[in-house]
């Protein structure tokens, strides 16, 4: 089968036992379902690329799941020296590192790539609508991501859609959303407007819930899931979801940015005590601190994102509930737009 791109490359990084073990036995195999991987199986110059250390090169190449998708898709390790990016706090670094490197040789085959990470659990059908929007033209597509609590949702999420430890897990986008909003981080829980008790200090997003149904969301920072980039000479710094993509794609009709989580959905898993220091608590959100944290984290590509796109994260059918509650959020998006432009 033939496609727009030269390819798609498909790019992982992780290292470290504990990730390791969560990206084999939780995540990837999500990334096997029917509609997901499988969608790229006769996609030519299509290949999964893993960037990781020599020991743990040694774990994935051996277990049953990477073997499963080597079936399915070519696949390359790529190892890399973890030296200096080892330390908790150059992860990020370590990341971008390996995602500069993979955009190169990607570059050199105008190929697709499609940034994944491997403490994510996706919905069944999320890679055959990437595929889909490639072939439409676009050359970049972002989602929302949220942050899920790993302690309680892995377990649920084993025992109702792989209680036989299949390679395979094959699990729809609502469902994947009815799990999220019962194991909702605390991190997630502090961008929802008005939460009382607590709020962060990193606002990237503003939550609203829509009663039990699911949440609407204004991103300023949007994950770029699949990226094509014009201008093969940039590269992201400090991470993907900065300035890289206004730069390599400026074009704004090539950009998707998928806004009902029927079409792609991921949630991440996260130990619940991550990122603690970044909940305040006993404060709830507030338009003036938005307004003061967007001067020197957002560019006007981001701020582009929050006015335009309220992305749904549902369970169910729309009902007229959606239409209110967007009413409300954009009211607050509104707010948050005169006071930064007023100051």
């Amino acid at each position: 089968m033939t496609n727009m791109f030269g390819g798609f490359h498909f790019i992982n990084v992780v290292w470290g036992e504990s990730y390791t073990k969560l990206f084999l036995d939780v995540c990837l195999p999500s990334q096997l379902s029917p509609r997901n991987l499988k969608s790229f199986e006769d996609v030519d110059n299509s290949v999964y690329k893993i960037y990781t250390t020599p020991n743990d090169a040694k774990i994935i190449t051996n277990h049953p799941v990477y073997l499963a998708m080597s079936k399915i898709i070519k696949t390359k390790i790529k190892i890399f020296n973890l030296s200096e990016y080892c330390l908790k706090n150059y992860k990020h670094k370590a990341m971008n590192y390996c995602h500069q490197h993979a955009i190169l040789e990607a570059n050199q085959n105008d190929c697709a790539l499609v940034f994944l990470s491997p403490d994510t659990i996706w919905g069944d059908g999320s890679f055959q609508t990437l595929l889909n929007l490639a072939n439409q033209g676009k050359r970049t597509v972002m989602i929302g991501a949220y942050r899920t609590v790993k302690e309680t949702i892995v377990p649920s999420f084993l025992e109702l859609f792989n209680p036989n430890n299949d390679t395979c897990i094959s699990i729809s986008c609502r469902e994947l959303v009815k799990l999220f909003l019962e194991h909702l981080h605390p991190t997630t829980k502090s961008l929802f407007w008005g939460t009382l008790g607590s709020r962060t200090i990193w606002p990237s997003v503003v939550l609203w819930p829509v009663g039990n149904q699911g949440i609407l969301a204004k991103h300023f920072h949007i994950h770029p899931l699949m990226v094509n980039p014009v201008k093969k000479d940039i590269l992201p710094t400090p991470t993907i979801d900065g300035e890289y993509i206004s730069l390599a794609c400026p074009n704004q009709d090539e950009i998707y940015v998928v806004q009902d989580s029927d079409e792609i959905y991921a949630c991440e898993l996260s130990s619940g005590n991550i990122f603690a220091e970044h909940i305040l608590p006993s404060e709830s959100t507030d338009v003036t601190k938005i307004a003061e944290w967007m001067k020197s984290a957002t560019d006007s590509f981001h701020q582009y994102c929050f006015q335009k796109y309220t992305l749904k994260i549902h369970t169910d059918d729309f009902s007229e509930d959606w239409q209110k509650a967007e009413k409300k959020i954009n009211h607050v998006a509104e707010q948050i737009y005169t006071v930064f432009r007023s100051s």
